[in-house]
Formats: C-alpha cells, structure tokens, sequence
C-alpha cells in the first residue's frame, strides 16, 4: 500500500470515528433562560413600563381666523352730488354720524311745503267736524277731507324721508372701513358711499369636521389662542347646519368682548374647544405601531409575559406624550423592543417601574 492510499484511509476511520460517536454522547439542552423555561431559545429581551389610567379633558385645536362682528355697506337711497363727506376713512365713529351728505337739490323745500299742506289739510278736517256737530256739512264732505288730510300726510312722510336720506349716516359705532364716494361725485340710488366694521364683540370663525362637530354646541365657553400669544375666553354662537359643498366642513362662530377694538378682523390663531372629560392613558408617541389594517395598536404584556396588541385611539396630546383610550385600568407597555416581537410571543420583560408606582 503505498503512501497516498494509507493517508486517505486514515481520514475515512477519522470521519467515521466522529460520526459513530454521536450516537452515544448525548447532546447538551439548550441553556435555562432568565424566566425558568427550559426550550432551548432564549427569550427577547425587551423594555417595560406600567402605565396606569387617569381623567383627561380632550381639546381640539381649531385653525380659525377673526371676523368683524358686523360689516355693514353704506349705500345712497336717492340720487343726488356728493356735497360733503365729514369722516375720513379708518377713523372710529358713533351712530348716527353723517359719513356722506347729498345736495337738497329741492327737497327740503318739498318738505315745507308738504308741511304746510298737511298743516292746511288738518284745520280744514277739524273745521269740518266742528261744522258737522252742527249739522252745517255733510258726510261726503266730511269723508273728502279725511282723505285729503292723509295725502297731506303720506306726501310729508315721503318728503321727510327724502331729506332724511340726504345724509348717509353711520347704523351703529364701528371704523370707518371705506369711503368710496368723494365730494362731487354723483351718486345714484344703491351706489356705495363706504363700509362700517364693528370689532367689539368680534368673532372668530372655524371649520370642523363632522367627527368634531358632535363635541360643540351653542353657548359654550371656548379659548382663542392667537399666534402671537394672546388668549382670550370666547361662547360658541353660532353651528352651520349644513356642510361646505367643497371642503366639506361646517362653520362654527364664537364671539368675545374686543376692549378698544384691540383685535383687528383677520388675526389667526386656534379656537380650544375643551371636551368633556375621559378615562385615558398617557404615553410616549413612539410607541404606537400600526397594524396590518392601518390601525393604532400598541404592544402590551400578560401577566404570563405574552405579547399582544391593543388598539388604541387618540383622544389629545401634550409635551409629555400622547393620550389614548382603550386599555386597561393599569396595562403593562413594551416601551423599547416593540419592533423585535410578535402577538403571542413570550418575551423577557425589563420594567422600568412597578404597577402601583
């Protein structure tokens, strides 16, 4: 035998002496994990928390805008020149002031002279009556009169009405908004002679969804937080009944006291609306998973160190993390791991805390 054919042989009995003798050494089980069992994998380790429920009041934090409480357009009800406009714009004025004023072009003079004729008109219908009593006039004269007597009056009214409209005065305090006409202008009835805005009270105007629009009502209180740090207690006024036919949302108004018009229309902010008050839990944002549906879940641990998931909604959030309902009075949450297990896997829980801390 030569050299070559004794080398090979003494591998083959090596091989074969190695593979003979695994059928009398027994193999070693797998090591004990940390929880006692004897399966031969060792556990996932991960990290845990006890997180126990509490009353929470819900807020929705509403985009919104303010909005003058009323914007009114002045408009001319006769025809007449612009003689005079006493009121710059942008300027605060009370009721009543004149914002513009119309030429007479006679009409205080018809308002005299439909004084006089109703003046006339009233002697004559009293004379009558006195002369009746007397049995001197008739019915039909008397009836005559009368009727004559109220032409006399609806001509004063209308005369009065047209010397009235002849200044275009402010319907209630507010700013000057717009001052379209200028002395000289001709203005024919229904053009614009400026606008009024009235800032106190002022509104606040926002758009909820249909989920959202089951937590308001009327006459209930709010908070307006502008963007630049104001904050300001505000009452619901006002609930749209019916959906935008484009965005699909429903307008909500509430209104506030506007001390010295300190708040100008077109200021944004969000309008807090507070809900009444749930059993929620309050937990780091970055354990929520989603599921294979899309939904909130969030790994808890059994009493026998089992995973599973829970579904969860969130009802608010703050600095500290994230509030949701649906779990239970005091749940035990994988805080760190999550990613790494399953729904129905035994795991090695390391706890942060214990259930009554």
């Amino acid at each position: 035998m030569n050299r070559n054919a004794r080398v090979s042989l003494l591998l083959a009995v090596t091989v074969l002496m190695w593979l003979v003798s695994g059928l009398w050494v027994p193999q070693k089980t797998g090591s004990t994990n940390n929880s006692g069992t004897g399966d031969g994998v060792a556990l996932t380790q991960v990290q845990a928390r006890y997180y126990s429920s509490e009353y929470y009041s819900p807020t929705m934090k509403l985009f919104a805008e303010t909005h003058a409480n009323r914007h009114v357009f002045l408009k001319a009800q006769i025809t007449g020149e612009v003689i005079s406009t006493p009121q710059v714009r942008g300027v605060y004025v009370s009721a009543g002031q004149t914002i513009c004023e119309l030429a007479s072009d006679g009409r205080k003079a018809d308002y005299v002279s439909a004084q006089a004729s109703f003046h006339k008109s009233q002697l004559e219908y009293t004379g009558f009556l006195s002369l009746k009593r007397n049995q001197f006039q008739s019915e039909l004269t008397i009836a005559r009169a009368a009727a004559d007597l109220e032409k006399a009056r609806v001509r004063l009214d209308l005369a009065r009405e047209a010397v009235d409209n002849l200044q275009i005065k402010a319907p209630f305090e507010g700013f000057l908004e717009t001052r379209s006409a200028d002395v000289g202008d001709y203005l024919q009835a229904g053009e614009l002679c400026g606008s009024i805005v009235e800032l106190d009270p002022i509104q606040v105007r926002a758009h909820v969804t249909d989920h959202q629009i089951s937590q308001l009502e009327t006459a209930q209180l709010v908070e307006f937080h502008v963007n630049n740090g104001g904050k300001y207690s505000a009452t619901v006024s006002y609930i749209s009944s019916v959906a935008d036919s484009e965005i699909r949302t429903f307008l909500v108004e509430a209104i506030f006291p506007n001390t010295a018009s300190h708040l100008r229309a077109g200021v944004l902010g969000n309008l807090i609306v507070t809900t009444p008050k749930v059993i929620a839990h309050q937990i780091p944002g970055s354990i929520l998973l989603l599921d294979d549906n899309g939904e909130l879940i969030v790994r808890t641990i059994s009493d026998s160190n089992v995973v599973e998931n829970t579904h969860v909604t969130i009802v608010g959030e703050s600095e500290h993390g994230m509030w949701v309902t649906g779990l239970a009075k005091t749940v035990a949450l994988i805080t760190v791991g999550q990613n790494y297990v399953l729904a129905g896997e035994i795991i090695d829980p390391v706890f942060e805390n214990k259930p009554d801390e």
